[in-house]
């Protein structure tokens, strides 16, 4: 898989706002406790627009950019007690690129850099993507999916990503996606995405 950064641009024009809450324990360990001031979590997106459609978690959101509409799906990542500690914006890409989609996450400021974030479709196999930057917003990961690992996602019950705050142990937080209505979703997104 090679990394995308193009993606990025129209994910950020995209974006929903976040902003900074306190955390919370998770069942697995007391990271995140250890980390309450410094890994803050991300909130829900703020009161502004409505998503052009909505399939269970999954956001559709399109924007006129110069003569071209740009779509993407965002889906908010929680831990086991619901708090939103990441978002995913994904892009289908272009007949032609080097990948179907172009995948953007966003995690919190404080976390561990070097460990980047985990994604897992159910019992999979575990990939591992760096961060590329980070901005006021967060710390954001780019990379392209192929095809087959779409067609993974459409058959799969969750995604689940791991974030490791700078301030533990190195054990990473799972955070939860449903991909019960992403099948939908995807469908939705590449229809409204010149090909």
């Amino acid at each position: 898989m090679k990394r995308l950064l193009s993606g990025g641009l129209i994910a950020a024009a995209l974006a929903v706002p976040v902003f900074a809450q306190e955390t919370t324990e998770t069942s697995e360990d007391n990271a995140a406790a250890q980390a309450d001031a410094a890994f803050p979590v991300l909130s829900a997106p703020a009161e502004g627009p409505q998503p052009d459609a909505v399939f269970g978690g999954w956001e559709l959101r399109c924007v006129e950019l110069q003569s071209n509409e740009k779509c993407v799906l965002t889906q908010f990542a929680r831990t086991g007690e619901g708090e939103v500690l990441a978002r995913l914006t994904m892009e289908a890409l272009p007949d032609g690129a080097q990948g179907a989609a172009g995948i953007t996450i966003v995690g919190p400021l404080g976390i561990l850099l070097p460990a980047g974030v985990t994604l897992q479709i159910d019992d999979g196999r575990l990939n591992r993507y760096p961060f590329a930057v980070c901005e006021r917003d967060g710390c954001l990961s780019r990379f392209g999916i192929t095809e087959t690992e779409v067609e993974v996602m459409k058959a799969g019950t969750n995604m689940t990503l791991g974030i490791v705050p700078a301030a533990s142990n190195g054990d990473a937080i799972p955070l939860q996606i449903s991909l019960a209505e992403f099948p939908a979703a995807w469908d939705a997104l590449q229809e409204r995405s010149p090909q």
